[in-house]
């Protein structure tokens, strides 16, 4: 979704039913305008979402995040930086405020405040009384 823009499996309007339906289903594809000179990230991307066997999944062996730090899409990739927070963003989203980036405390605290009543709407929406159509969808697994 982050390389892309759009889920690897489903529509974003997709239900968590077909989601899951079309994870063990449904076969990866990429979108045309995402070119062979992207091959390093489409391998990535096919690695991790490697449901044939989820143990090979860079990261998933025993070296754990070393090999998919290794991997050859984070060539050159500072990973000291990005720990000591001094690398600067490919993109910073308009209009959002993290309570770590809030100039005054009060703002911090109703940016967690709205982070927290968001987090309570997803628990209490409509989907308390959802019924997975299909039980049986996890049985591969």
């Amino acid at each position: 979704d982050f390389m892309v823009g759009s889920f690897p499996f489903a529509s974003d309007s997709a239900s968590n039913a077909e989601i899951f339906r079309a994870v063990l289903k449904s076969t990866l594809k990429f979108p045309k305008w995402l070119g062979m000179q992207e091959q390093d990230a489409k391998d990535l991307i096919k690695g991790l979402l490697n449901k044939d066997n989820p143990e090979k999944r860079p990261g998933a062996g025993q070296r754990g995040y070393a090999e998919l730090k290794e991997h050859k899409f984070f060539e050159g990739f500072c990973w000291d930086g990005l720990l000591a927070r001094q690398l600067d963003p490919p993109h910073i989203p308009k209009g959002e405020t993290y309570a770590e980036d809030a100039a005054e405390p009060e703002q911090a605290a109703a940016v967690f405040k709205a982070g927290a009543s968001a987090a309570e709407d997803d628990l209490e929406g409509d989907d308390v009384d959802w019924v997975d159509p299909d039980p049986s969808w996890n049985e591969d697994f």
